[in-house]
Order: C-alpha cells, then structure tokens, then sequence
C-alpha cells in the first residue's frame, strides 16, 4: 500500500485549542470516510505533533518542509505560517468567508491509502 502528503491548516490561538480543533477534525474524518487505516486521510497518522520551532511565512513553505518531514505511519506535524489564507469555512454560514487574523497552523502528514 502507498502513501500520499496531505495537509489542512486552521486557525487556533494555543496548543489545547489547536489539539482540540484536531481531534474534532479527525472525528468528522472517520465519520465521513470510515475508521479504515487505509482511508487517504489524516486520521492514518499516529496522533499530533506540534513543531514551536519555527514559523513559516507562507502555508507552501510549511507545506514543503511537512512534506519532506513527515512519514507514513507517524504523527501529523502542525506547524506554525504568519499568513493567514485568504478565505476560511464559516461552520455558521455554511460559505467560506475572508479568513481572519490570528494564529493559523499548518497540519501536515503522509497517509496511507
């Protein structure tokens, strides 16, 4: 079986938000496409790791070094980019709508497929 990058990013202003945005995201996930260890999703990977080290300008850049970071089979990096996207989903709204200011992060990993 093989494996692909993928990544999401979120806006989260500390590390227990951003745990608890993750586990959210990875339990509407396995509700959407199954609990399987071979699903193409991040809930293959073995949990959450939180890189402080580093802040990347852009979510390409973070993009790129999870990419060459990360391994199948391990945790998912979340990492931090100083530029927002320009538009984020409104749960609310149920649109996308300009993305606000704040702490975004960059989530990362290999997954199995």
């Amino acid at each position: 079986m093989g494996s692909h990058y993928t990544s999401i990013m979120i806006r989260a202003t500390t590390e227990d938000d951003l745990r608890k945005q993750y586990k959210q995201i990875i339990q509407e996930i396995e509700y959407e496409s199954g609990h399987s260890s071979y699903n193409g999703t991040l809930s293959t990977c073995r949990g959450l790791s939180v890189k402080k080290f580093n802040k990347f300008k852009t979510r390409g850049e973070a993009d790129k070094w999870l990419e060459e970071n990360t391994e199948k089979w391990e945790s998912a990096v979340a990492v931090r980019c100083s530029k927002s996207p320009a538009r984020e989903y409104d749960p609310c709204k149920n649109d996308w709508v300009k993305a606000r200011r704040g702490h975004w992060w960059v989530i990362g990993g290999h997954v199995s497929e």
